[in-house]
């Protein structure tokens, strides 16, 4: 069996997962959020490592109490918030400030400053990071990130003689791995790697150009792994288990979801909404067929260009990522299109936590069927600013159409819509080839137990909509890419598009393009 740490934006959570895919026990630590100003999103560091390490050791105890063997257990997988960042000084141990989470606004003002500056031989800033990283400038990926720790937190290092060893950044997992290990390891994997806004996904380099101009030392980046490579083992938990236990795979969490699919579309519903479509594999031939067959240098170096050239003038404001690089062959890489929305479920949690319409986020659907309508209200979950594809940072939230005959109902309603608008968004970018090519859609996430958000997506989208019984899909696919797990999953409900809502959805698009003309 695995132990998967799944750590999320809310929450970290340890699963015991079987060979059959099956989950076993699960122990939930909640996360603190911290907003030291408006739209700056932090995490402690530490309590996350304590909180993961507390799971771990929980879950160990409790499996061996009920009755499974030390044996049975046999290797860890890692899954994760992606582009949150986090820099430490390995000496001490202790990172130089909090970690930076990746819905944090904070750098937006100096991404939109440098869209259009120039780097590599004159060349554009947004083509040339669209081109080799697959990303959009944003406040989102680590980069900006980095550079701001750098420039505010580590005033007493000096950067430019900086030495391997003397400062470390890394994403959650590998803040995760190099503690595990007892700092023994500063690694990462290719999935979490091409969040960064530094990582070339076509060469599977960090890109020595995007460092230059961030001004970040090489130094304190990790070494890029594939996602099921080894990561070295953990004794922290010989004294429960009698061994050291070794970290089988790694993996960013969307994308995790992806592979437990088989990668197929995708959506998940969670603090933030996720469309994640099939995209390209990188040397196909050798991957389907046989490693025996060769490939020249010269075709791969043909076939990069061509996605150089092509890929950053397809599905404006959609992002390429590498979906998972496997170890079977140097070569074997999938990368996938998505569709990044900041604010998803986590509009929900306004609702409850903000304004107080709702005491708990499960009595939003029941909330917003007390109506059959919004009664004209529209509301733009732009908390965090608009991601894909608009990547407008400084829009806010906004609420259209309130009368006096306006309740509590018809926003929560509006609330619920708005999740699926935006994702119908991301599909308008998408080619007339892709959207044919996918007539199921699979779902997962916290909000994807809400039927009527569902019904409203198959509407929308004119697609159907699948559920499955088993919603923990980020944690499987960590699990599953170890190689000792399978996952077979059980259809719990499609919905099927039964109305179509194009003429609704434009009326949201007039009150978005207000936003966006602005």
């Amino acid at each position: 069996m695995i132990i998967t740490i799944d750590e999320g934006t809310t929450s970290t959570r340890a699963l015991l997962i079987d060979q059959n895919g099956k989950i076993q026990l699960t122990v939930q630590k909640e996360i603190e959020q911290h907003y030291p100003q408006a739209a700056w999103v932090e995490h402690d560091a530490n309590e996350i490592w304590q909180k993961t390490l507390g799971a771990c050791r929980e879950l160990i105890t409790q499996a061996l109490k009920i009755g499974f063997n030390k044996e049975d257990i046999t290797g860890i997988a890692i899954t994760n918030q992606r582009e949150t960042s986090i820099i430490w000084d390995p000496k001490t141990g202790k990172p130089i400030h909090n970690a930076i989470v990746w819905q944090c606004r904070r750098t937006s003002d100096y991404c939109n400053s440098i869209k259009n500056q120039t780097i590599a031989k004159n060349q554009n800033l947004t083509n040339y990071i669209k081109a080799k990283t697959g990303l959009e400038i944003d406040a989102y990926f680590s980069a900006t990130k980095i550079k701001w720790l750098l420039e505010n937190k580590a005033k007493k290092y000096d950067l430019k003689k900086l030495k391997p060893g003397e400062l470390m950044f890394g994403t959650i997992d590998t803040w995760l791995i190099w503690n595990l290990t007892l700092g023994r390891e500063h690694l990462t994997d290719a999935t979490n790697a091409s969040r960064t806004m530094l990582y070339d996904i076509h060469e599977n380099k960090w890109d020595e150009n995007l460092l230059d101009f961030f001004a970040i030392p090489k130094e304190i980046l990790p070494r890029v792994q594939a996602s099921n490579a080894s990561y070295n083992s953990s004794p922290l938990f010989q004294d429960l288990l009698d061994k050291e236990l070794p970290i089988k795979a790694v993996i960013g969490d969307q994308q995790a979801a992806f592979y437990a699919y088989n990668n197929q579309a995708k959506i998940t519903y969670g603090t933030g909404t996720f469309v994640l479509i099939p995209g390209k594999t990188l040397n196909t031939k050798v991957n389907d067929k046989s490693f025996n067959e060769t490939i020249t240098k010269d075709q791969i170096a043909k076939e990069r260009e061509t996605i150089l050239i092509t890929e950053p003038k397809k599905h404006k404001g959609l992002l390429e990522s590498i979906a998972y690089k496997k170890n079977d062959c140097e070569l074997f890489q999938t990368n996938q299109l998505e569709g990044s929305i900041f604010v998803g479920g986590s509009i929900v949690q306004w609702l409850r936590d903000e304004l107080k319409i709702i005491e708990k986020s499960s009595e939003i659907e029941s909330l917003a069927n007390q109506v059959t309508d919004t009664n004209g209200v529209f509301l733009i979950p732009a908390l965090a600013g608009l991601g894909a594809p608009f990547w407008q940072g400084h829009i806010r939230g906004s609420i259209f159409g309130l009368t006096r005959a306006t309740n509590k109902a018809h926003i929560a309603r509006a609330a619920l819509e708005s999740i699926a608008f935006r994702v119908r968004d991301i599909f308008e970018v998408l080619d007339k080839e892709n959207k044919e090519q996918i007539d199921i859609i699979h779902v997962d996430g916290g909000a994807s137990k809400n039927d009527t958000l569902l019904q409203f997506q198959a509407n929308l989208l004119q697609k159907t909509i699948r559920r499955y019984t088993e919603t923990e899909m980020t944690a499987l696919g960590a699990a599953k890419m170890t190689g000792e797990v399978t996952v077979n999953l059980e259809i719990d409900k499609e919905f099927k598009a039964q109305e179509n809502l194009d003429s609704y959805y434009k009326e949201w698009q007039s009150y978005l393009n207000l936003l966006l003309k602005n």
